[in-house]
């Protein structure tokens, strides 16, 4: 019998993440950012801007990946816009 203040919900959500963001997450937070950490640390000696740089880095990344991709889907969308259609029956 279920307590009188828990309802009972029988809808419940279910959430997908594709393999290729799994990876993605991976390649530049884990493997990017501890690359970028070693790479300043080792140039610079310097652990705090390490540190920075390796926090810094995925978001960074990400955004610009974002943009990229944006901006390829708007060069897509004109140059689809331009061509003119087919003169075959």
């Amino acid at each position: 019998m279920p307590l009188p203040w828990k309802k009972r919900n029988d809808e419940f959500i279910v959430i997908v993440v594709p393999a290729s963001a799994i990876r993605q997450m991976i390649m530049i937070d884990f493997i990017g950012s501890s690359a970028l950490f070693v790479l300043i640390k080792k140039t610079m000696y310097s652990d705090p801007a390490a540190f920075v740089g390796s926090w810094i880095f995925p978001p960074l990344v990400k955004y610009i990946m974002k943009r990229i991709e944006l901006h390829h889907l708007q060069t897509a969308k004109r140059r689809r816009l331009i061509t003119a259609p087919s003169l075959t029956p």
